[in-house]
């Protein structure tokens, strides 16, 4: 999905309903592409989405940061936590 600029996140968040799944720390070296074409090198979010009062299954979207901070504040939803992958649990 499309998401860059306040309009456009706007006029998704309008239409659509959002979930946040996920923010999740990339290895080092590796690169996603968000859904804008914008490559991501640090950490990005996953949300999911489907059409307002649908039927339909939730699909699943990629964006950086700038963009999910504006989703999560638009939906009136917290941040979530980080998953790092080589973070060690103890």
């Amino acid at each position: 999905m499309y998401c860059r600029g306040i309009k456009t996140r706007e006029k998704i968040v309008s239409e659509f309903d959002l979930k946040p799944i996920a923010h999740v720390k990339l290895l080092n070296n590796k690169i996603i592409k968000s859904d804008t074409g914008n490559l991501l090198t640090d950490s990005y979010y996953c949300f999911a989405y489907k059409t307002k009062n649908a039927e339909e299954e939730y699909k699943t979207f990629f964006c950086g940061s700038h963009a999910a901070d504006h989703f999560l504040e638009l939906i009136n939803a917290k941040r979530l936590p980080l998953f790092d992958p080589i973070r060690r649990i103890h």
